[in-house]
């Protein structure tokens, strides 16, 4: 005969190992949501099956590297999680480019800058973008300074930009500003013109414009720096005006005035090393009575005047005649 004995199956919780991916995230930005590999999972399971609860990692926001650990992460009651091996989450530094500065956090060139006294090349900018901590200023874009470069020779000079960032925040380089010093020139005299502040020519005067302009004390002589002669902003040609030393004197003939339309214009002379502007009105002659016309203005007098003198003669005859 056959004799069952009944006995107990047992089912043990199977063995799954997890293993936490590395992170990492920039400075200012929300987590990643923490994943992991697991290994062991049975049949059809997946990890939505076996587990509840999410990875953890250490506390901190600034840049650096914290720890991943297994938090509330857990096996439900067909699994065992018999190790864990944690990860690195890495904070990086944030990043900002030349693009995303306001106008108010850029530097600019600092105006008029004339080459004789030691001058600033750029301004600082009014504000520094959030996270960083200073600008720094180089001519060659190599050695870099938070002073700002100056400069008392003339010429063109490219200043280069790099923002500084803290802990949190990446360096990156502005765009560079381009400056020009020039040499101050000054006008020293006009003549041929009237010697109000209008400097008036007018049409039919046989005068020259003579304008003498000179660079300002301590620089030298200006002649030989001198470029070309425009008129309100178009140059002129050679054989237009004359330029001879003494300083720097220019000669506009009354030939090429007379050209010139009635009104305002500016004249500058152009140097290698700088510019200076003055200008000259010029009106039209006023128009003389031609001589048709003043002989009707002569009959016109002789007829008023015989007028009144009928006038006189017609009342002493009345006073005769009463």
């Amino acid at each position: 005969s056959l004799t069952f004995v009944p006995a107990k199956l047992s089912i043990t919780k199977a063995e799954i190992a997890v293993t936490a991916d590395e992170q990492t995230k920039t400075y200012g930005d929300a987590d990643p949501e923490f994943t992991y590999t697991v290994t062991g999972l049975k049949g059809d399971d997946t990890e939505a099956v076996a587990f509840s609860g999410e990875l953890a990692r250490e506390e901190g926001e600034d840049v650096g590297t914290y720890a991943i650990v297994q938090g509330t992460l857990a096996a439900n009651d067909n699994y065992s999680i018999s190790s864990f091996t944690g990860a690195d989450f890495t904070v990086n530094k944030a990043e900002m480019e030349a693009e995303d500065l306001t106008d108010v956090q850029k530097p600019t060139a600092d105006g008029d800058i004339k080459g004789k006294d030691e001058a600033n090349l750029v301004k600082a900018p009014e504000e520094l973008p959030e996270g960083y901590t200073e600008i720094q200023y180089s001519t060659d874009n190599e050695n870099f300074s938070s002073e700002i470069p100056t400069a008392d020779i003339a010429g063109t000079y490219m200043v280069y930009v790099k923002y500084v960032g803290d802990n949190n925040h990446e360096d990156f380089e502005g765009e560079p500003v381009e400056v020009t010093v020039e040499v101050p020139y000054v006008i020293t005299s006009i003549t041929g013109v009237s010697e109000d502040t209008e400097h008036v020519w007018t049409k039919g005067d046989a005068k020259a414009v003579v304008i003498t302009a000179k660079r300002e004390d301590g620089f030298d002589d200006s002649y030989e720096s001198f470029v070309e002669l425009k008129v309100d902003s178009v140059t002129l040609s050679a054989k237009d005006y004359k330029v001879e030393k003494g300083s720097t004197i220019v000669t506009l003939e009354a030939g090429y005035l007379e050209k010139l339309a009635k009104g305002v214009h500016t004249i500058t002379l152009v140097y290698e090393d700088g510019a200076v502007d003055t200008t000259i009105t010029i009106n039209e002659k006023e128009a003389s009575p031609s001589t048709g016309d003043a002989a009707n203005t002569t009959f016109w007098m002789i007829m008023m005047i015989a007028s009144a003198f009928a006038g006189v003669v017609f009342t002493r005859k009345r006073r005769h005649n009463i």
